[in-house]
C-alpha cells in the first residue's frame, strides 16, 4: 500500500466521524469497506494510533473542513442555530 493510501487513510479517520467509529470497532474492516487493503505491518501501525487524540484533532478542525454528517459538523451547526 503506498504512502498516499495510508494519509487518505489517516485524513478520513479525521475528518470522518461515522468512520472514525467503525474504525475503532474494526480497523481492518473499515478499511477494507472503503476499499483499501493494507499490510499486516500497515495495520499495526495504524492500530497503535491513539484515537482519543485523533478525536482530539477532529474536534479542532473547521466545520467547512469535516465531512458532512459527521456527528461533529451536525453538533456544531445544531449550536449555531441555537
Amino acid at each position: 500500500m503506498s504512502q498516499e493510501s495510508v494519509e487518505h487513510f489517516l485524513g478520513r479517520i479525521i475528518t470522518d466521524e461515522e468512520f472514525r467509529l467503525r474504525a475503532k470497532d474494526s480497523l481492518n474492516r473499515a478499511a477494507v469497506d472503503l476499499g483499501f487493503s493494507f499490510t499486516s505491518r500497515e495495520i499495526a501501525a495504524l492500530a497503535s494510533l491513539d484515537v482519543e487524540e485523533l478525536e482530539g484533532v477532529a474536534r479542532q478542525l473547521d466545520k467547512s473542513i469535516r465531512r458532512s454528517g459527521s456527528i461533529y459538523h451536525e453538533d456544531k451547526r445544531m449550536t449555531s442555530s441555537v
